[in-house]
C-alpha cells in the first residue's frame, strides 16, 4: 500500500501543478462558445477533484482501516481521468503533429510490407491484351504475394532498379529514399526509385537464352522455344508530349513540380488506324515525329532486333530472376542489366485500380490543362479493374 501512497503523491503534486491550465482552457473555450468541450472538461475535473479527495482521506486512515482495492479502484480511475483531460487539452499544433505521425507511420507500413498504389510511367509492358499494362496505369501492387507463394514464371513483379544509387546506409536521406520517396530539395532529401514493372522470363534453376531466327529475336527457355503470347505485336510510333506548366519557374520546388518539358515518348501504335483514332493513346498530328525526307511517322517494329536481343545460355542461381518487358522494343531489361535478385522485387501487380492517359507528373495538371477531354479522352475507364493475371504461364504452349 506504501507503494500507491507514493505513487498517489506524485500524482496528485503533477495534478495541482496543471490545475490552473485546466481552469484556464475551460473559461478560455466557455468565451469562445465552444461549450460542449468546456462542459465535458469542466465535467471531468469535478471528477478528478473529487475522487483526489477521497483518496486524500482515504489514505490517511491507519493502515489496519484502509480499504486496499477501493484505494486502488480509485487511484486507476483518476489517472484514466488525467488522461481524458490531457488529450483533450492538447494544443491544435500538437494533435495535427501526432495525428500526421501517426497516419505516415501507418502508410509507411502499408506500403513497405502490405500493399501499394503504383503509377506506371514508362511503356515497357504495353501490349494490346488486357493484361498488358500502359504509361498511366494505376496498379495495384501486392506486397503480401510473395510472403506465402512462390514467385512464378509470368508474373508481373514489381521491384526496385538494380541500378538505384541509394544515399550512404543508416542515413537519414538513406530511409527517406527508401521507405518514402518524394523528393524535399530544400531539405536535401532525394527522390527514391521508381519503381519497375516487368514479367517474370525464368526462375531459379531455369535456363535462358536469346537468340536470332529468321531476323527475329527469340527466347529459349529449359532448350524449348517460348510462344510469347504476351509480347506486343504492334510497332511504337515515336511523339513529343509536352508536361508542366512553367518554363522557368523561381521557386525551386514549383520548378521540379510544374516546369514546363517536352519529353520523347514511344507509344503502341496501330498503322491501320488514323493517328487521332488510337486505342491506346491520345494523339495528335503535331506531336508525332516524321521522317523529314518522307513526311511519314518514324515507326519501331517489334522484330527490329537488337545488339541485346542475342545472349548466351544463362541458368539462374538461387534467388536470382530472369525478367523482361511486355514491349521488347522500349524496355530496359535483364537483356541489358542482367539477373534480378529476389531482395529487389516488392511485390505482384494484381490488378489495375484505373489508368488515365497522361505524362504529366500528377493527374489533376492533365485535368486543369485538359477539362473536357480528360473526361472524353484521357480516363481509361475501361481499363479499371483489369486482372493483370496471364492466362497461361511463361513457357506453356497455347
Amino acid at each position: 500500500m506504501e507503494k500507491i501512497r507514493l505513487q498517489f503523491k506524485e500524482f496528485s503534486a503533477k495534478y495541482r501543478q496543471r490545475l490552473s491550465f485546466f481552469n484556464q482552457t475551460a473559461d478560455q473555450w466557455l468565451n469562445e462558445e465552444y461549450v460542449s468541450d468546456a462542459r465535458e472538461l469542466r465535467a471531468l475535473l469535478n471528477e478528478l477533484k473529487s475522487i483526489i479527495v477521497t483518496l486524500d482521506q482515504e489514505l490517511a486512515k491507519d493502515p489496519s482501516a484502509l480499504n486496499e482495492k477501493f484505494a486502488a479502484e480509485q487511484f486507476d480511475r483518476a489517472r484514466t481521468i488525467y488522461k481524458e483531460i490531457h488529450e483533450l487539452t492538447k494544443p491544435l499544433w500538437r494533435q495535427w503533429l501526432e495525428t500526421i505521425l501517426i497516419v505516415g507511420s501507418l502508410a509507411i507500413f502499408i506500403r513497405t510490407f502490405l500493399f501499394t498504389l503504383y503509377y506506371v510511367p514508362t511503356g515497357s509492358a504495353e501490349g494490346p491484351a488486357k493484361y498488358n499494362i500502359l504509361v498511366g496505369d494505376h496498379l495495384w501492387g501486392n506486397k503480401m504475394a510473395y510472403y506465402l507463394d512462390e514467385i512464378k514464371r509470368g508474373d508481373l513483379v514489381i521491384f526496385d532498379p538494380p541500378k538505384f544509387n541509394y544515399a550512404p546506409k543508416n542515413t537519414i536521406s538513406y530511409f527517406w529514399q527508401k521507405y518514402v520517396g518524394f523528393p524535399i530539395p530544400m531539405l536535401g532529401l532525394k527522390e527514391g526509385p521508381t519503381c519497375w514493372v516487368k514479367r517474370v522470363i525464368g526462375i531459379p534453376g531455369d535456363t535462358v537464352e536469346g537468340r536470332i531466327e529468321e531476323g527475329k529475336p527469340v527466347i529459349y527457355l529449359n532448350g524449348q522455344k517460348l510462344d510469347e503470347f504476351y509480347k506486343n505485336p504492334l510497332p511504337l510510333i515515336h511523339a513529343r508530349k509536352t508536361t508542366g506548366f512553367l518554363r522557368n519557374p523561381i521557386i525551386p520546388l514549383l520548378g521540379w513540380i510544374l516546369k514546363k518539358e517536352t519529353k520523347r515518348v514511344n507509344y503502341t501504335f496501330d498503322p491501320s488506324k488514323p493517328i487521332d483514332q488510337q486505342d491506346f493513346y491520345n494523339l495528335y498530328e503535331y506531336e508525332v515525329v516524321k521522317n523529314p525526307l518522307t513526311g511519314k511517322p518514324i515507326l519501331t517494329y517489334p522484330d527490329d532486333y537488337r545488339p541485346e536481343d542475342s545472349f548466351v545460355s544463362i541458368t539462374l542461381p538461387k534467388d536470382k530472376y530472369w525478367v523482361m518487358g511486355d514491349n521488347r522494343r522500349n524496355s530496359g531489361d535483364s537483356r541489358a542489366w542482367g539477373m534480378l535478385d529476389r531482395s529487389l522485387i516488392k511485390g505482384r501487380a494484381s490488378f489495375i485500380v484505373y489508368s488515365i492517359d497522361t505524362e504529366e507528373f500528377a493527374w489533376p495538371f492533365e485535368l486543369l490543362k485538359h477539362p473536357i477531354d480528360f473526361w472524353t479522352k484521357k480516363l481509361r475507364w475501361w481499363r479499371t479493374g483489369n486482372s493483370l493475371a496471364n492466362p497461361l504461364p511463361v513457357g506453356r504452349q497455347k
